[in-house]
């Protein structure tokens, strides 16, 4: 899976679970990449743990929570978690 359809599938997650405007990372610079998590996407405990469920679900794939909860992590460092482990099973490194 490429990293922007990988952005893609999170984007839609968001938008989902948080009631966001379908436009919402598109109208950011960078796409949104460089949006703090905790601060400006996901500042519920509850929240931030069912998107990572639901991202984990759709894109079968699991991350150690920890790497996740750093408190000034962008939004591109947070795919970037997601990714890089997808390309780790990829190549048998998991």
């Amino acid at each position: 899976m490429k990293r922007e359809t990988l952005k893609h599938y999170i984007d839609n997650i968001l938008i989902e679970q948080c009631g966001l405007e379908k436009n919402f990372f598109s109208t950011k610079s960078n796409d949104g990449e460089s949006l703090v998590m905790k601060k400006e996407l996901l500042h519920d405990a509850l929240d931030w743990y069912e998107v990572l469920s639901t991202i984990e679900y759709k894109c079968k794939i699991l991350v150690n929570d920890e790497m996740l909860l750093k408190d000034n992590m962008t939004y591109g460092e947070f795919i970037d978690v997601f990714y890089n482990e997808i390309e780790r099973e990829k190549n048998g490194l998991a």
